[in-house]
């Protein structure tokens, strides 16, 4: 196995601590019992092996590749956020990413929505990659918590993922979703 195959197993044990994901889960716990009206969702990265990266198999490179069994996805919203979405993410939601806000570069998305004063996040989630699939599971969560949240509009950069996880999702909505990039 060469160094880079040796720096990609311990960035990736690092990048997806166990305990630190337990302390995550006993933090939402406490949020839980502080303020019951508050939503969470939460799944732990897992794979297959129980030494998490003690067995991984190699391509035909040397490359290392792990089995990932599920991957991470965090999401919240408060029911402040909840009333605010209901109220104004009918006509236009923001969807934007942010990266590197902590030591594990996972992005962290929020959802966001014009009021009669300001621009306020209604939701946000955390990702363990940036990916069509994790960006609309988050988005149908939130879709579940909110079921008479439809937007008329969405507004995103331009990256492809979150444009494809936004239609799919919002698909067959009264009215054609129109994207604002």
């Amino acid at each position: 196995m060469d160094i880079r195959n040796h720096i990609y197993k311990a960035t990736v044990k690092q990048m997806l601590s166990k305990f630190d994901q337990e302390n995550l889960e006993e933090k939402i716990q406490n949020w839980k019992q502080e303020n019951s009206q508050d939503l969470f969702f939460f799944r732990s990265y897992s794979v297959s092996s129980k030494e998490d990266v003690q067995e991984e198999t190699s391509d035909n490179d040397g490359n290392v590749s792990i089995d990932v069994i599920q991957k991470l996805l965090f999401a919240h919203q408060t029911a402040w956020q909840k009333r605010m979405i209901s109220r104004y993410g009918n006509e236009i939601t923001l969807l934007d990413a942010t990266y590197k806000t902590m030591r594990y570069e996972l992005p962290l998305f929020f959802l966001v929505v014009k009021t009669n004063v300001n621009y306020v996040v209604v939701g946000s989630f955390t990702t363990q990659n940036e990916t069509t699939t994790s960006i609309k599971e988050a988005l149908n969560i939130f879709r579940e918590w909110n079921p008479n949240w439809s937007p008329q509009y969405f507004m995103t950069d331009f990256c492809h993922e979150e444009i494809t996880a936004i239609e799919s999702t919002f698909e067959g909505e009264q009215g054609l979703l129109k994207m604002a990039n």
